[in-house]
Order: structure tokens, then sequence, then C-alpha cells
């Protein structure tokens, strides 16, 4: 798939390996300064927001969410009419940048909104490529603390066929504790690890922090994928990394599992000769992970893609 036929099954094995594990889990906020160096955004967009990047909503009390795409160079916006003296209320679990532009054209730097129009909110990613969902309302009702992937993630459990993307699903409790809020977690953190695992620096401690059992041997032991890589001079990077959906997730089992559909596009650097210094490459697949308590924490214990 990648490399001639000497090297063929390592990279292979290699390359299913790696498929486990954004969506960043950051904690909730509601922006209203825009100075945010600190994160990482600029005081004013970098990129130009394209007038097909915009998409016109109607905000009203009650509180919708937008979810979408973003990146350094490819912004999207949301465009809303206003009246003068309405406030704004918006918050996000995920890392980006956000910007609320006036009728006239300026940042807005407060809550209350000064003039009656339109108004756009520009939405980018501090680094890398953001899958993120955006909370919106006017009033005084303010968007709820979530966890979310995206707009297509399914919350159900392996009995239930309910849909919700726009909020919370209930914990799902039983014997093992887990809930499929706690799993999704612990997958997204993964994936946002992804880069320093299977990159420089290479970081063994990561995978000791989400990862037990099989996965942890895997990708651990003397031949395992992240020594194979450092050994070699290869690294991997990430440039999407997205759980498009949650397809199932049981906790009635010894070992809870959850399985999602996932998209990456990726990209395996090195030294041709051993099978690396490939083109970017992309993937969707659904990938099952079994998750196991190792010292009192959950972790993944294995995982599994679907072919």
């Amino acid at each position: 798939m990648f490399i001639s036929l000497n090297f063929k099954k390592s990279t292979l094995y290699l390359l299913t390996l790696v498929i486990s594990g954004c969506a960043n889990f950051g904690s909730f906020s509601n922006i209203f300064n825009n100075s945010q160096n600190n994160s990482g955004c600029p005081e004013k967009p970098i990129a130009t927001l394209l007038k097909n990047n915009v998409k016109e909503i109607i905000l009203q009390e009650q509180k919708t969410t937008q979810s979408g795409q973003v990146s350094v160079s490819r912004n999207v916006g949301y465009k809303f009419r206003a009246k003068q003296g309405q406030k704004l209320n918006y918050g996000t679990n995920d890392d980006i940048c956000i910007w609320v532009f006036t009728p006239d054209n300026n940042i807005l730097n407060s809550t209350e909104l000064s003039k009656s129009g339109t108004y756009i909110i520009q939405v980018a990613a501090p680094r890398g490529s953001k899958t993120f969902d955006l909370d919106l309302s006017f009033g005084s009702s303010k968007p709820s603390s979530t966890i979310k992937v995206n707009s297509n993630q399914t919350n159900k459990s392996s009995q239930s066929g309910t849909r919700n993307s726009r909020k919370r699903s209930q914990p799902i409790l039983d014997p093992t504790g887990l809930t499929q809020d706690q799993a999704v977690e612990i997958v997204g953190n993964w994936y946002n690890v992804k880069s320093r695992i299977f990159g420089n620096p290479f970081d063994k401690a990561l995978v000791e922090k989400y990862t037990t059992g099989k996965l942890n041997q895997e990708t651990l032991k003397p031949n395992g994928s992240m020594e194979w890589l450092r050994s070699n001079g290869c690294y991997y990077t990430y440039n999407i990394s997205n759980i498009e959906k949650v397809i199932d997730f049981s906790n009635t089992v010894q070992r809870p599992l959850l399985t999602v559909r996932v998209y990456e596009e990726l990209q395996l650097h090195g030294p041709r000769k051993v099978g690396c210094g490939n083109k970017p490459q992309s993937y969707r697949a659904n990938v099952t992970y079994w998750f196991e308590k190792d010292n009192g924490d959950w972790k993944i214990y294995y995982r599994k893609v679907d072919k």
C-alpha cells in the first residue's frame, strides 16, 4: 500500500496499528475577549473569510449548535441579524479562535450588541485543523457545558437507536462504571496525542497514560510501532483526525467497547528505502475500542479496524 514488496507486510501492520484513537476536548468557556494571544489566537483573523464559507443563521433565546471544520487558512463564518441591546451568548468545548464582527466591520468586545444589523462570527483554528461545535443564543440563556465530537455524533447505547447530536447523552451506567461520554473522551484524547506518540518526541509516557494491555504492548514492545518508526528515522503527521460518528457503545461486557467512524488525513515521513516518505494518505473506517481499568483509570485495551 505504501512501499516496496520487501516492506509491505510490516508497513501494513504499522498503518493498521496507528489507526487508533479531533477532536480536541477543551474546557467549556464563553469567549468575550478576543485578544486571545495566550491561547494562540491573534487579535484579528489572519485568513480571509470567503463568501461561500459563510452560513446565514437565525438566532433566538433557545440555544442552537453550529458544527464545522476549520484550519488556520480555511475559516468559516455565521451571519445573523440582531437588534441593538441584545446580548450574544456563545461557547465551545473546542480549541478554536472566534471573532464577532459588528455591522460596521469592527470586532465586538462585549456581550451586548451595540448596533442593529448583520453580525458575522468568524471561526478559525489556532493551529492545524479542528472540528468544532459552537453553541449560540440570544438573551440570558447560556450554552450548556458539553463534550462533543461533532454534529454527526450519535449518542446511543447498544440497545438504543435514539439519535441526539445536540444534547449530551445521559450517563449509561452498569457494573463497569464507564459511560459513553467517558469512552468518547478517552478515544478523543488518544487521537489528540498520536502525533507525539508516532512522531517526535515519541512520548512513552502518553502511551502509558491512555493505553493498557494489548495496545500498550504493541506500541511499546522492542519491535513495536513506536520503536520501528524511531529506529528507522520515520514519523507520522496528522492533518485531520475526526471522529465523525458514534456507531455503538456497550458497557454490559467485561471490557466495555466503543465503535466510532473515523476520518484521518496523515502522512508517513522518512527514508523511502524503509517504506516511509510517502505522499499524504486519508482513510475513513469504523474502529472499535475496548477499555480496561488500570490502577483505577479507564484506558484503551485494544482496538480493531473494520475493513
